[in-house]
């Protein structure tokens, strides 16, 4: 495949999913910073803020990797109402789809590296940083 074909499929696939896939990248950051220093001050749980927050980003994580899926059909949904996109474009069937395919992984793997480095930090600014060895606080992530 030429590479301005593949730049300007993924340019394609970027324009199309922009806005949901930012809405995604906002969503991750709440989910992980914000949800669990909210969740031990509503129900003033025994542990600290970096325990309830492995519990849920490992739960985050596990949907995450469903979110790939969610890109992919989401992708050929929009553009399968459009059949001229699919019968007069230069470009082979297999290429359009694997264009999506990669994109949905790239972008799954781009939020699921988000969601380590936002649990990093979360780690270093919560109250376990002092209880928890950086090599266990590591280990965990």
């Amino acid at each position: 495949m030429d590479v301005k074909r593949l730049k300007g499929l993924m340019g394609k696939e970027w324009v199309l999913l922009k806005w949901g896939i930012l809405v995604l990248f906002i969503v991750n950051i709440a989910v992980v910073m914000a949800v669990p220093p909210l969740i031990n001050r509503a129900f003033d749980l025994p542990m600290n803020t970096f325990e309830n927050a492995l519990i849920i980003s490992g739960t985050w994580f596990v949907f995450s990797m469903f979110i790939g899926v969610s890109i992919l059909f989401t992708s050929l949904e929009k553009e399968i109402k459009q059949p001229e996109i699919w019968l007069h474009s230069p470009v082979p069937m297999w290429q359009l789809v694997g264009v999506k395919a990669v994109f949905a992984v790239a972008v799954t793997g781009l939020i699921l590296v988000l969601n380590g480095v936002l649990l990093s930090i979360l780690f270093i600014m919560s109250d376990a940083y002092g209880e928890i060895s950086r090599f266990d606080g590591a280990l965990s992530m």
